[in-house]
């Protein structure tokens, strides 16, 4: 058996994409970016440049409605739900319980897996799987300074979960055939960018005074960096939902929120917590248990 396997490079590629997105917003935050034109730009800026290459390379296959079903369907249900769930609830919830939501999307798409016999359930990867779900919670908690909050916010905010969860399903059941990761990184990404652009525009409809676009020339040099890395990511994105299983996908957002804290200690010198650092050590254990079981199933 290989030591690292395509899929397990993937997973690790799309860790880092997220991980890269997550400091980008936090940079693009600081020049006054706001968080739902920062969404916007990850998906709408990242299509126009897809549709661009895709239309230069002649890769762009022509749209039917099964592909239109798909990147409306998906765009809603993994990018622009959850982010605009997520992004209204933060300032009023704390950090820290804005971040659980993305700790248990892994454990419900794989309860949903089994459920509708996509995945099959062995001991060893629940066990892994039950082990990284613990570790992503703790560190949620690790790095909030406050937990709390109004409960219908809380109570929105852990919709999220349910949407990406719901998301990872439908994509999984839904892939169109003939579909490359192209077409599909494509399609999802003009959807959320629709969704995420309407929602803009409501809001500055109902609130006038709310900032749309950055502060400072920075934020936009922000904005078009993530729309470039994104439009390579959402590649990466379908190639590593292609090459694995659902579920071991969905473990992306566990990998992201390692290589954020090292990206961040590293190259931005912050400093973290020893329970931080140990909350990653044991997501890393449940990763390592749940692929190793992955593999030895598959190789069985």
């Amino acid at each position: 058996m290989q030591v690292i396997d395509r899929t397990t490079v993937l997973l690790l590629a799309n860790g880092a994409v997220l991980a890269a997105y997550t400091h980008m917003a936090k940079f693009a935050s600081a020049a006054g970016a706001p968080p739902l034109t920062f969404a916007l730009a990850l998906s709408g800026g990242a299509a126009i440049l897809l549709c661009v290459l895709g239309l230069a390379r002649r890769q762009v296959s022509a749209p039917n409605a099964r592909l239109v079903r798909y990147g409306l369907v998906a765009g809603l249900l993994s990018i622009a739900l959850p982010q605009a769930l997520v992004f209204a609830a933060a300032p009023r919830i704390g950090g820290g319980i804005a971040a659980l939501a993305y700790a248990f999307p892994t454990p419900l798409t794989f309860a949903l897996a089994v459920t509708l016999g996509m995945e099959r359930a062995t001991a060893l990867r629940t066990l892994g799987l039950a082990v990284a779900c613990a570790g992503a919670v703790w560190l949620a908690f690790a790095r909030s300074a406050s937990i709390g909050g109004e409960i219908i916010w809380i109570a929105l905010a852990m919709l999220a979960p349910f949407a990406i969860a719901g998301g990872n399903i439908f994509r999984a059941r839904n892939w169109p055939p003939g579909a490359t990761s192209f077409d599909l990184a494509l399609a999802m990404a003009l959807g959320a960018g629709l969704w995420l652009g309407t929602a803009i525009c409501g809001l500055t409809l109902l609130a006038p005074n709310s900032p749309v676009l950055p502060v400072q020339d920075a934020g936009y040099t922000y904005l078009a960096a993530v729309a470039v890395l994104a439009a390579f990511g959402w590649i990466l994105y379908f190639e590593l939902q292609k090459s694995a299983g659902i579920v071991t996908f969905s473990q992306m957002g566990y990998v992201g929120a390692g290589f954020g804290l090292l990206a961040g200690a590293l190259l931005f010198g912050e400093s973290y917590s020893a329970a931080v650092w140990a909350s990653v050590s044991v997501i890393a254990t449940g990763i390592v248990i749940a692929e190793w079981a992955r593999r030895r199933a598959a190789a069985a």
